[in-house]
């Protein structure tokens, strides 16, 4: 059974995100919809040697409130991917694995970008290839979907329809509103939700920091990160 996930392009994305796609026949990038600049899409944190630190793309939002995230214009690119390698330098420069992995990000923060969702994609095309993920990616944007004449949850199910899903793996976060939605079940596509345990893996300085950027796992345990997420990947109805 076809089993695809659905999922906005976050910005140098969560671990978890790669366990998904990882777990998938197709994984669909959901960039026609609205942006929100409080959210994981233009944002996300790395280890430092007390706690951890947010790192932030910058992104022209002024006046362009309903904007969706394909329409995400990058500012002051220099300053920030200047700044941000910096930060991933200076807090993983002596993990284990920061010298095989460091100068392929680096590459893709020097090529420039114009818009956030493109910097996004190379970012998560990169990770998966060093990581080992190869599967099948995605635009919602380039499904042909009329997506102003759905609803949340009826604009999903239009995706999975269009790609021939059967399973649809849903983030649990979204479990509030597909819980209590029938459309799914009408047509006949099952739903599981995953989330992550809560584990360990080899993390220097001080105390162990959960949630962090795909980079930390990455930089601290190198290929066998994948196996790690693997493990710790969890399904529920």
């Amino acid at each position: 059974m076809k089993r695809i996930a659905i999922s906005q392009p976050t910005y140098l994305p969560w671990y978890g995100y790669f366990a998904l796609i990882d777990y998938v026949d197709e994984f669909v990038f959901l960039n026609d919809v609205q942006f929100d600049k409080r959210s994981w899409q233009s944002r996300n944190y790395i280890k430092t040697s007390n706690d951890k630190l947010l790192l932030s793309a910058n992104v022209k939002t002024k006046g362009k409130f309903s904007q969706n995230i394909n329409e995400v214009q990058l500012i002051n690119y220099d300053i920030f991917s200047t700044n941000h390698l910096k930060s991933i330098k200076l807090n993983y420069k002596k993990s284990k694995y920061f010298d095989l992995y460091f100068n392929e990000i680096k590459k893709i923060f020097d090529k420039r970008f114009d818009k956030l969702q493109d910097l996004n994609f190379e970012i998560i095309n990169k990770i998966n290839e060093l990581l080992g993920i190869k599967k099948k990616i995605l635009f919602s944007s380039e499904l042909n979907s009329n997506k102003k004449n759905f609803y949340k949850d009826e604009y999903l199910l239009e995706i999975c329809k269009k790609v021939d899903a059967e399973i649809y793996i849903s983030t649990i976060g979204a479990k509030k509103y597909l819980s209590k939605s029938k459309l799914f079940i009408n047509k006949n596509i099952f739903i599981k939700y995953f989330e992550m345990n809560k584990f360990v893996y080899s993390q220097p300085n001080g105390q162990f920091v959960p949630n962090l950027s795909v980079l930390d796992i990455l930089f601290n345990e190198g290929k066998e990160a994948l196996n790690i997420l693997r493990k710790n990947f969890i399904l529920n109805d």
